[in-house]
């Protein structure tokens, strides 16, 4: 299978008071062919939250800060499109933290396969608890 474009929002620095588009990049970036393990999803609808805003800012909360100068994570629903895997096979609807970019490798152990692929993909989020 052949690698695929997509951008990724990075987070570059730390906003003191109201948050500024310095703040973050977006990035493009050329996924390949997942390894051993691993899924490529295309991500379809994530979360955005409140708490969010205090791990842009670096606060330690029940959620850890987001890391500098890489893709931020969010709640997110996506297809996955390429697998190395056979317990998640392509074409399967997941649940997944890799929010922030069009399409994520993710780790097969961080995926959760969804049954209903018949509901749209926000309709899995609001059952989690997350907003949509």
């Amino acid at each position: 299978m052949s690698p695929v474009a997509g951008l990724q929002w990075v987070l570059r620095s730390r906003p003191t008071g109201r948050p500024s588009a310095s703040a973050v990049e977006l990035v493009d970036v050329v996924l390949g062919h997942p390894e051993p393990g691993f899924v490529r999803v295309e991500n379809l609808v994530m979360s955005v939250e409140p708490y969010m805003r205090g791990r842009i800012g670096g606060e330690a909360t029940y959620a850890e800060p987001y890391p500098l100068d890489e893709p931020m994570q969010a709640p997110t629903i996506g297809r996955v499109t390429a697998s190395a895997d056979h317990s998640v096979p392509v074409g399967s609807l997941v649940k997944h933290e890799y929010g922030w970019r069009e399409h994520a490798l993710v780790p097969v152990d961080e995926c959760t396969v969804l049954t209903h692929d018949d509901l749209a993909p926000a309709d899995h989020l609001g059952p989690w608890g997350f907003p949509v």
